[in-house]
């Protein structure tokens, strides 16, 4: 009778543990239904997708935007965003078109989104700028350390390359990081086209290419003589130093040069300017000058010729200086030493407050001249000008920044019917140096 006690009591310990054991669903359960089940949690939650994985696992990111939290495991240890698309990278998740709000400076951009981790390659950011870029920039992304923003072929920011987020740039700047550029020391690729349009092209922008400061630029071509007698000279100074001496460039057909002191060649925006330009310097004492012009003072441009000059420029100072811009049949240091104008001929503008000049004088003159005061003011920002020698009509017409000034000018001392070369000259007057930037210049003259 107690050995069977015992028989009994085993077996009911063995039952008791047979109806506690959990059974494993997928060896033993035939097409589970959970619908019924109060609530069910089937992936993991956290907060961090994790480094590693098997093929098949999903995890659910309850730090991430609704609609961008759930990632399955489409390959050994890489993630890929389920909801929303994406990018994957071995290791972590690579988060695509994040919308960052700049929290830094003008030229030192900040922003973190809240699903966002150290940059990694391929990373693209939606950056809402709060400020326009003056120059070379950098992006630091979530603290991780600022980088360079370059655009897609490695170039540093110009200028108004980056604009404040608002009507003129709505929809911000498209960031990729890539850890390869910078020399392998990781950097932001712009990736954002000019954010502006040109009109139609037309004759008078033929060429033109938008920026994002809403300018549009010219490929400009080199001197050229169609074999027909037409004359065409015009450069683009694209704010690069190496522009003034590159043999290859500006320095091939356009000489620079100096009277007295010392000369020096630079890259600036000057004060005021739309457009990069190249900055000649003066000495610093008094009758120091310095010039463009071509080569050799090559004279390859003739009167009755129906003439065209067009050249955007920024003086550094307005006070104790003298500048010829135009047409001379003299050589350019000889017209930058002196107020009058060459008995050769010369055919442009001249800003002189040693001559008593308060505003841009056009001049037309030979062995006498014709000075008639535009009454437009110099400063130190960029200005426009140009003059056409209208040959049919016997009549030169000026113009600053678009409008036509010194109406009815006098032809009488029209200059002979001689080659003539082009020169910008800047001459300080006082003992201190004086700059001239040159953003470009175009010159035509008819066979």
């Amino acid at each position: 009778m107690r050995y069977w006690s015992v028989v009994y009591a085993m077996t009911a310990v063995a039952c008791m543990a047979q109806t506690s054991t959990k059974v494993n669903l997928g060896d033993e359960g035939t097409n589970p239904d959970f619908s019924a089940m109060p609530r069910t949690r089937p992936m993991t939650v956290g907060t961090v997708v994790p480094p590693t994985c098997q093929t098949g696992e999903q995890f659910f990111n309850s730090a991430a935007s609704p609609g961008l939290n759930l990632y399955a495991c489409t390959a050994t240890n890489v993630w890929t965003l389920e909801s929303g698309g994406g990018a994957t990278t071995t290791g972590s998740l690579v988060k695509t078109a994040l919308s960052v709000t700049d929290s830094g400076s003008a030229n030192s951009y900040t922003g973190c989104d809240a699903n966002s981790t150290a940059p990694l390659d391929g990373l693209l950011i939606v950056l809402k700028p709060a400020h326009d870029n003056t120059g070379a920039s950098t992006y630091n992304h979530c603290a991780a350390g600022a980088k360079p923003i370059e655009t897609a072929y490695g170039a540093a920011m110009l200028a108004g390359s980056i604009r404040a987020d608002g009507p003129a740039s709505p929809s911000g700047v498209l960031l990729r990081y890539s850890s390869a550029a910078n020399a392998g020391n990781g950097a932001w690729q712009n990736l954002t086209p000019g954010q502006v349009q040109l009109a139609p092209q037309t004759t008078s922008n033929f060429g033109q290419f938008p920026r994002a400061d809403g300018n549009g630029l010219t490929q400009w071509a080199n001197p050229a003589n169609p074999g027909d007698g037409r004359r065409t000279s015009l450069v683009e100074c694209n704010g690069r130093s190496w522009d003034l001496t590159s043999t290859a460039l500006l320095g091939a057909l356009f000489s620079f040069g100096s009277g007295g002191g010392g000369v020096t060649g630079s890259a600036s925006t000057g004060a005021g300017t739309q457009l990069p330009g190249c900055t000649l310097t003066t000495g610093a004492v008094s009758g120091n000058n310095v010039y463009y012009n071509l080569t050799g003072d090559d004279k390859i441009f003739k009167t009755g010729r129906n003439l065209q000059f067009d050249v955007t420029v920024a003086l550094g100072a307005t006070t104790s200086t003298r500048n010829w811009i135009g047409f001379t049949g003299a050589a350019a240091a000889t017209i930058a030493g002196s107020a009058t104008p060459p008995a050769s001929g010369f055919l442009g503008f001249r800003y002189d407050t040693g001559a008593g000049d308060s505003a841009w004088n056009c001049v037309v003159a030979n062995t006498s001249a014709s000075v008639v005061n535009s009454n437009a003011a110099p400063s130190t920002n960029q200005v426009h000008l140009k003059f056409i020698a209208d040959d049919l009509n016997n009549a030169v017409h000026f113009y600053i920044d678009g409008t036509e000034v010194c109406p009815a000018t006098p032809v009488a001392n029209y200059p002979p019917a001689t080659f003539l070369s082009f020169a910008l000259t800047e001459t300080t007057l006082t003992n201190a140096a004086r700059g001239l930037t040159m953003a470009y210049q175009w010159i035509q003259g008819d066979k």
